[in-house]
């Protein structure tokens, strides 16, 4: 079986983030998988670095309960040897505050023999956390 390029490893993981398929997303990220994303915690329940499957199911654990994303767009792939760049944009509210954002956002990832390896989430944390805050 072909080992899937680092853009076809990303292209099947946002398939299964929009499909809610979190053991299809385990399937795509190496054991110790780093995961990071970049907003305060607190007030953000999933900002931070997470390691491994445990604190990658922990992260989207926290999304699926604290957020509701009407709109997670993705606008731009760029794949360059291990890495691919994403760049998109999402709408959501905080199920607790009923807040709001709307803004930009970029994925980093570095995917090797298949498997993510490293991801890096940027977004405007500002706006996150204004949602996450009573």
């Amino acid at each position: 079986m072909d080992i899937a390029t680092p853009r076809q490893t990303v292209d099947q993981l946002y398939a299964a983030f929009g499909a809610g398929d979190v053991p299809g997303i385990l399937a795509l990220l190496h054991p110790e998988v780093v995961w990071t994303f970049n907003c305060p915690n607190p007030p953000v329940s999933n900002g931070g670095t997470f390691h491994g499957h445990a604190g990658a199911t922990e992260f989207f654990v926290s999304v699926g309960t604290h957020e509701d994303l009407a709109v997670f767009a993705i606008d731009d792939i760029i794949a360059e040897g291990n890495h691919v760049a994403v760049r998109g944009h999402e709408k959501g509210t905080h199920r607790t505050t009923g807040k709001s954002w709307e803004c930009p956002w970029v994925h980093w990832w570095t995917v090797v023999d298949g498997l993510v390896t490293r991801y890096e989430g940027y977004i405007d944390s500002a706006a996150v956390s204004a949602a996450y805050t009573s």
